[in-house]
């Protein structure tokens, strides 16, 4: 999805859903988008609703996107081995921003990479690893609770 030239913010109007669910892909690059679902208790943990959620994918770039008050986090990553599909790898975040939301990041994956990144104002896990290796350079996290 390549929003350069446009002004694409994706949210939810009852704040329970995804932005965009990913399941079973591959070589996709989701660049110069927003996701502010405009959510007023962002910074309250409130499961469910992430901007992004990728599963069993390979071979993701996020890249200089816009990720704010969601109800619970910017982007999940999850591995389930019930689905079709092989352990994530080569997935990366680069040049995004993640600004008043309750969680950043939580990857499941092989390989990832956090660069260049800016994260104001996350409640927890700018970025959190739960499964495989991460490569995280050059991020700026502030007012981190």
């Amino acid at each position: 999805m390549d929003g350069r030239g446009h002004a694409i913010n994706i949210r939810t109007h009852d704040h329970s859903f995804s932005g965009i669910k990913a399941e079973g892909i591959s070589d996709i690059v989701f660049t110069n988008l927003s996701f502010d679902d405009q959510y007023s208790s962002w910074d309250q943990d409130g499961e469910g609703s992430d901007a992004m959620t990728i599963y069993n994918s390979n071979k993701i770039w996020i890249h200089r996107c816009y990720f704010a008050r969601w109800k619970d986090g910017a982007i999940d990553i999850l591995f389930d081995s019930s689905r079709a599909g092989s352990f994530h790898h080569s997935i990366s975040a680069t040049w995004c921003k993640f600004e008043s939301i309750y969680q950043g990041i939580n990857w499941t994956v092989e390989r990832a990479s956090f660069g260049h990144n800016w994260c104001l104002n996350v409640r927890m896990r700018c970025t959190k690893n739960i499964d495989g290796s991460v490569h995280s350079w050059n991020n700026l996290i502030a007012g981190w609770n």
